[in-house]
C-alpha cells in the first residue's frame, strides 16, 4: 500500500507540473487571434468565425467566401494606397455596408439578426481619429 501512495504521489506531481507548464505556454505574450501578427482577420479565419456563429449550410459558405475575398482585396487596396487611416474610413464603411448587404440577402432571418448583431457599432465620423490624436498614434 506504501508503493501505492509514492505512485500515486508521483503522477499527481507530474500532472501539476504539466497544468503548470500549460498555464505558463498560454500565458506568453504573442500575436492576437486575429490574422497573422494580429492584423486583420484572413478571409479564411472570417469565413470560419460565421460558420460558426450562423451555422452557415456549406452552400451558404461557398456563396459568401467570393464576397469575403473581394472585399478583402478591396480594403487592403485602399490601405496600401498611402491615403492612411483617417482618408480611408468612410470608403471602407462604404464597402462593408456593401458586403454586408450582400452577404446578408444569403442569410435566413435568424442569421441575419445574429449578423446584424456580430458587427461593431460603427463611432461617428472622425471618431476615430480623434482617440489616435488622444492615444499619440
Amino acid at each position: 500500500m506504501k508503493d501505492f501512495g509514492a505512485k500515486l504521489t508521483l503522477i499527481l506531481t507530474f500532472f501539476a507540473a504539466a497544468l503548470l507548464l500549460m498555464a505558463a505556454c498560454y500565458a506568453q505574450p504573442g500575436p492576437l487571434p486575429d490574422g497573422p501578427g494580429g492584423g486583420p482577420p484572413t478571409v479564411e479565419q472570417e469565413l470560419a468565425r460565421m460558420t460558426w456563429a450562423l451555422a452557415l449550410s456549406e452552400a451558404q459558405g461557398r456563396a459568401i467566401l467570393p464576397i469575403l475575398e473581394d472585399r478583402h482585396y478591396e480594403v487592403g487596396a485602399l490601405m496600401r494606397n498611402g491615403a492612411g487611416r483617417e482618408a480611408n474610413e468612410a470608403q471602407v464603411h462604404a464597402i462593408f455596408e456593401e458586403t454586408d448587404g450582400e452577404i446578408k440577402v444569403l442569410l435566413a432571418e435568424e442569421q441575419q439578426a445574429i449578423f446584424d448583431a456580430m458587427r461593431p457599432p460603427r463611432p461617428p465620423d472622425g471618431a476615430t481619429a480623434r482617440v489616435d490624436r488622444i492615444a499619440g498614434q
